[in-house]
């Protein structure tokens, strides 16, 4: 299951993903999706203008599908507070 985050600071969404990703095998990180989503739909709209999910309806579209969007939350863990807490601040 992939999972996209929004770029941040000159980053891609690409290059985000892949950043979370090794924070989340990292311990650092909780990514969920499926059981887990902010109730404002608003939070997500963001995502909907990504050029990923453009390129996902583009496709959705020609193949007459629907693209679905995945909701979920991140979260520090408890090793993630610790690595801020010590390393960032």
């Amino acid at each position: 299951m992939s999972k996209a985050i929004l770029s941040y600071d000159g980053l891609t969404s690409s290059e985000c993903t892949l950043a979370a990703a090794a924070l989340e095998r990292a311990g650092i990180l909780s990514l969920s999706t499926g059981n887990e989503y902010l109730t404002d739909n608003n939070a997500y709209e963001g995502f909907k203008a990504l050029p990923e999910y453009k390129k996902a309806e583009e496709i959705g579209n020609k193949l007459k599908t629907e693209v679905h969007l995945s909701k979920g939350v991140c979260r520090w863990t408890n090793l993630g507070k610790a690595f801020v807490s010590v390393c960032v601040r």
